[in-house]
């Protein structure tokens, strides 16, 4: 079910840009992407938080799965 959402015409621009750019057959697909990468994105920099906590903390993976 395909629905819309409100952007600036700059804002629609740049996508199609990107889209185009990029090679993605729709924008579905570009928004799809774009979602991923933030995710993982987020996902890093998490990681790299719980690590340092454990750094500080003078743990190890194996004392946590212990």
């Amino acid at each position: 079910m395909a629905t819309s959402i409100s952007v600036t015409e700059t804002t629609r621009k740049e996508l199609v840009l990107l889209k185009v750019k990029e090679g993605y057959s729709s924008m579905e697909s570009l928004l799809r992407h774009i979602i991923v990468m933030y995710k993982r994105q987020r996902l890093r920099e998490e990681s790299g938080r719980f690590r340092q906590r454990m750094l500080r903390r003078k743990l190890a993976l194996k004392d946590l799965v212990e």
